[in-house]
């Protein structure tokens, strides 16, 4: 399978249809998530469309940390990565996740 890419500045019009379509925090271009959501309808106006935010990325990385945790419970690091783990989840919830201000749509025809 070949995968073609096309990169659209947000100030121009979206020409062309496409499987799939992601706005990286750029939704404020648009005027928020709502016309955002419709500028890539257009671009994959097809029904079925793939919601993913930036809350879910983070939470994915702490899931798969707590995997390793509990796979490897006495190998040597296990203590550094179980602070580090803690430490950027609590940085994220308490300071980053209320300045981020966006989020990732992708959107899959």
């Amino acid at each position: 399978m070949t995968w073609w890419y096309a990169v659209v500045e947000a100030r121009h019009e979206i020409q062309n249809r496409y499987d799939a379509a992601l706005c990286l925090g750029a939704t404020f271009v648009y005027g928020g998530l709502v016309p955002t959501l419709g500028r890539l309808r257009k671009a994959a106006p097809q029904d079925d469309w793939l919601e993913e935010d930036w809350d879910r990325f983070e939470s994915l990385h702490w899931q798969t940390l707590d995997d390793w945790l509990l796979a490897n419970p006495g190998h040597p690091q296990a203590d550094e990565f179980r602070a580090r783990g803690a430490a950027h989840r609590d940085r994220y919830l308490r300071r980053q996740r209320d300045v981020l201000g966006w989020a990732i749509f992708v959107c899959r025809s």
